[in-house]
Order: structure tokens, then sequence, then C-alpha cells
């Protein structure tokens, strides 16, 4: 039984130019996200209302929260501009959203001097940074796998996660130099403004580099495809293009891929370090030292694992990942705040094996479209997952270990990892990853002018005749 698949991802001409310039402004968009969260108990007594402190944090994080609700739009309306107008243009303007919200931010008066002013500006910024923050993941992950040279495609698709942790450790660096440097009183009053005049700063860096990024060849912005466009019938247009939304089960595998991925993520890199310190056996400031070098680890290990995953394919990788969590979660979540070794312990061995996931998950997301829905494609499922997972799974976790049934929130995780381990049983075998697809997003047209890959249960394997 033979199964008809798309086209292979667009070779475009390798440039680890291309890949830099993507990727750093991944990096400052990661950074702008995630210091947010690190200096929100500096801002909000200045920007919400003081007189209640209490009040102004749980204002301050219901807004953070706001910007996981409107990611799955980010992705939808930046993925279509993305498919249309081509992904230099959608990852351009992802920049100018989040440099947006960094600078509104930074320059936000204070609620004493504005009133509802202050957080009304700040809920616009995270609106802007949500809309960023949504459709980033998916233009990045594109543009990074179709000018990925043939035989480097889990090389270059490790790069993604490899700049979201470099912008994550970033923004905790600078936590912890500012702390050391200013005092208190400075810290409320002005130097938590520091962080986010320096992520819109850098940003038009960034917005330089992206605007001078190479379109992948097979991109809606390639003139090469425009002249092959005008040649094309309308069913070779329609058989290589559409709608992602036409294509339910491709948008449904995006939604089992990230599931356990995104739990797994914000449980080991978000709850972990302050579930450690809850029972007073580990210190915040070990904690913070445990996650940094965590997130080293971290960082070393996906390029390798990208490399690895370019030899043997990315199933076997995503099968070891969702099998380990789904056996040890619970264990290592019950050790993890026992002291400060162990703590240092688990969060690298979680990291380490997370790089079976995070090294290949932008690629296959990436084969399961054609190229001209294939930011569409990836983003809306994926913004809408992490929302309604990633972003609740901080809370989950600790209202269960308030409640005392910690061990409740570790069999979620758990299973989570059983249900990822069922999408990704359902890949296909084959050894590396160079020029191929996963060969599951529906029907591509020879008309169109590109191979079709047949996939062969019997023989595990994908194979290319045109």
């Amino acid at each position: 039984m033979t199964a008809t698949a798309t086209p292979a991802l667009p070779a475009a001409t390798p440039s680890p130019r291309s890949l830099w310039n993507a990727t750093v402004g991944n990096v400052l968009e990661w950074y702008d996200w995630n210091v947010y969260a690190i200096f929100t108990p500096f801002f909000a007594p200045q920007l919400f209302d003081s007189r209640d402190p209490a009040g102004a944090l749980l204002q301050s994080l219901m807004v953070f929260a706001v910007g996981f609700l409107t990611r799955p739009l980010g992705g939808l309306l930046l993925g279509r501009w993305g498919d249309r107008f081509g992904r230099r243009s959608a990852l351009t303007l992802s920049m100018v959203f989040m440099a947006a919200g960094s600078l509104l931010i930074a320059v936000c008066p204070t609620h004493s001097a504005a009133g509802w002013a202050a957080p009304l500006t700040v809920l616009l910024a995270r609106l802007c940074q949500g809309l960023s923050a949504g459709g980033e993941f998916a233009a990045s992950s594109a543009y990074v796998v179709e000018v990925a040279p043939a035989g480097r495609r889990g090389l270059y698709s490790s790069a993604i996660y490899v700049s979201n942790a470099v912008g994550n450790l970033l923004a905790a660096l600078l936590g912890v130099v500012l702390t050391r440097s200013l005092a208190s009183a400075q810290m409320d009053s002005w130097g938590w403004r520091i962080p986010f005049l320096l992520g819109a700063g850098l940003a038009g860096y960034a917005f330089v580099l992206r605007r001078n990024l190479a379109e992948p060849r097979h991109s809606p912005d390639d003139p090469a495809e425009d002249g092959r466009r005008a040649g094309d019938t309308a069913a070779a247009r329609g058989a290589r293009g559409g709608a992602p939304w036409r294509r339910p089960a491709a948008l449904l595998r995006v939604v089992g891929f990230t599931l356990a991925g995104t739990i797994v993520y914000y449980t080991w890199v978000v709850f972990l370090p302050s579930y450690a310190t809850a029972d007073g056996a580990v210190t915040a400031s070990s904690a913070l030292l445990a996650t940094t070098i965590a997130q080293l680890v971290f960082i070393a290990a996906l390029p390798l694992t990208g490399l690895l995953a370019d030899r043997v394919g990315a199933r076997p990788l995503l099968l070891g990942f969702s099998a380990v969590f789904a056996l040890l979660t619970v264990p290592l979540l019950a050790l993890a705040p026992r002291s400060l070794g162990w703590l240092i312990g688990i969060e690298c061995l979680g990291l380490l094996v997370y790089c079976g996931y995070g090294a290949v998950a932008p690629l296959v997301m990436a084969e399961q479209f054609p190229p001209h829905s294939r930011v569409t494609g990836i983003g809306l499922p994926y913004g809408l997952t992490v929302s309604v997972f990633g972003g609740t799974a901080p809370y989950l976790a600790a209202a269960a270990g308030h409640a005392g049934h910690a061990v409740l929130y570790s069999a979620y995780v758990a299973l989570a990892s059983v249900a990822g381990l069922g999408f990704f049983l359902r890949l296909p075998r084959r050894r590396g990853v160079a020029g191929t697809t996963a060969g599951l997003a529906g029907a591509a047209s020879p008309a169109a002018g590109h191979p079709v890959a047949t996939i062969t249960p019997d023989e595990g394997g994908t194979h290319v005749r045109g």
C-alpha cells in the first residue's frame, strides 16, 4: 500500500549567514518575551495599583497570560502573511511587533501618574508581543528548514530551540546583573525599565538583519517561483498550495507533536525551579544557578542532537523523548526538591532528553505542509496548543502542589508524554532527514513541477519518484 505525500522541503541555497540572521532575531524575540516574567515583581507596583501590592502582581500576571491567548491569533495572521508575502516579510513584521511591545513597557508612565492608562498600555504591549511570539516560531521554523543544505536539516532545525534557550538565558542573566548592581529602591523606581529599553534597541539591529534575509526558493516572494506559477494549471496550483485547514489531519498532528513538548518544557524550565524552593531545601539563588547550568547544557547539546538526527532520523529521537518522560517524570519530579545537587542533575537530565524533541520538532512540523501553507499550518495549531497546555502548566503544577497532590501533576505530564508517543509512532521510519518529508500532509501533483514522495509502510522508507 502506497501513500502519496507532499513535495520534499524546498532545496534552497545553503546560507550560514541566513541562519545567523534569522536566529539572532529569534534570540531577541524570546529575550523580550521572558523579560516580562522575570521583572514583573519590580514593575507591577509601578504600573498597576500600588495600594494593593498583591493585587498589582496578580494583575501583571493576568496580562502575562493575555500574551499566551493571542499567540494562536499571531500564528494565524503572521502565518498567512508569511505564506502569501514570504518568510522574510513575516519575520521582519514579527520583530516590529515584539520591539513595539518592549518599547511601550519601557516608556510606560506609572499608575500614580497616568492611572488606568498605565495598565492599559502594558496590556497593549503584551498583545503585540503575543502576536509576535505566535508567528515567530512558525515563520522561523519554516525559514530555517528551507535554507538548510541537504544533509543538515536536523542541525539547522536545532537552531530554533538553541536561540530560544539563549534568549531565555540572556534575560535571566540580565536579571542577576541588575539585581546585584542596583539597590532595591533603584530597581523598583527605574532599573526595571533597562531590560525593556535594551530589548527594543537591540531589536533595531535584528530588524536590519531580517530586512536583508535571502528569501528561500519556493517561498511566495521568490521571483523564480512567481515565474513557475505563471505556467501552472489551476489544478497544479491547488495541489501545491491551499489553506492549511484543508489538511485537518496535518493540523492535528502538529497539535499532537506540540502537546508533550510544551507541557514538559514549561514544567522543567518554568515550574521546576520554584517547586524545588517551596520547602526551603533549595534557595532561590541556588535554583537560578541550577537553571542556568541546565540551560547551558541544553544549548550545547541541541546542535549535537540535530547532527544525530541527520544520521538516524527524527523518529527515534522523538520516541526516546516521549518514552523517557512517560516513564520517569513521576520519580524525577519527586526527587528534584531534595537538594541543589539533585535539582541540577534532574534539570540537566530532563533538558538533555528534551533535546530529542527540541532539535527536530521544527523540522517535523514543517514537513507536514507544502511551502504555500507551511507557516500558517505550523503557527495556528502550535500557538493554540502552547496557549492551552503550555501556558497553564506552571499554574496547574503549583495548584496541585498547594493542594498536596503534586503526584497528580507528575502523572499529567507523563500522560501527555504517552499521548505524544502515539503521534510519534506514526512517523515513517527512515534514516536521516535530508531532503525528505514525513509524507503525511496529503497529495501533491506531478504537474506542479515537483517530485512526489511515496511512503511504503512495508519497507518503512521514503521513496521519491518524479
